[in-house]
């Protein structure tokens, strides 16, 4: 399903709900790090999948990326992706070695943690049910990561709508990209609910 051009101001209330979403999520990352987390002012984009990809970082670089399927009402997901640099201090942060089990439970829950207050707030501002399912975490290049996650989540698209928030713990090189990627019926429906014209 192709996704349509948005208005400005179509784009503008997804901006402002993600930047809402995020500083939910970042609050209850700070609170489990037991230090600040600053939040970058999301990019809302309909993008083709290849240049989504691109933003995301160099295409050799290996990411670890986390999965989040969102159940309930519309189809959607959330995606974080956290370079090699930034997965590995964030374990070092929460006490547990980056490879093996613990790092890659800890980074799943983490972004668990994320997930469902960042879709707490969204259910707050639109009634939308929009459940997490459990994460999914791979180790990969950008490519693979995202693609992946998306087409087989919401199916081929021309243009897929990327919300872009990077989120970094203050005094650390440590940063994530968080997505939230609604599908076509999903946004179109956040939009309806938030009383902008469709």
């Amino acid at each position: 399903m192709t996704v349509r051009p948005y208005t400005d101001l179509q784009v503008d209330t997804l901006r402002e709900v993600a930047n809402i979403g995020a500083g939910t999520a970042s609050t209850a990352l700070a609170r489990l790090l037991g230090r600040p987390v600053g939040i970058s002012i999301p990019v809302a984009e309909v993008l083709p999948l290849a240049a989504g990809i691109a933003g995301l970082g160099a295409p050799q670089a290996r990411v670890t990326g986390v999965l989040v399927p969102v159940a309930g009402d519309v189809p959607a997901l959330v995606l974080g992706v956290f370079p090699e640099a930034g997965s590995a201090r964030l374990c070092e942060l929460l006490g547990v070695p980056a490879e093996g089990e613990l790092g890659r439970s800890a980074l799943a829950e983490a972004s668990n943690i994320l997930a469902t207050h960042y879709l707490g707030s969204l259910n707050a501002m639109t009634g939308l049910a929009l459940e997490p399912e459990p994460p999914q975490l791979t180790r990969d290049l950008p490519a693979a990561v995202v693609h992946s996650a998306i087409v087989e989540r919401l199916g081929a698209a021309e243009l897929v709508l990327f919300i872009d928030t990077e989120l970094r713990i203050e005094g650390e090189s440590c940063a994530l990209s968080f997505l939230f990627v609604p599908g076509a019926a999903a946004a179109a429906e956040l939009l309806s609910r938030l009383g902008v014209p469709l």
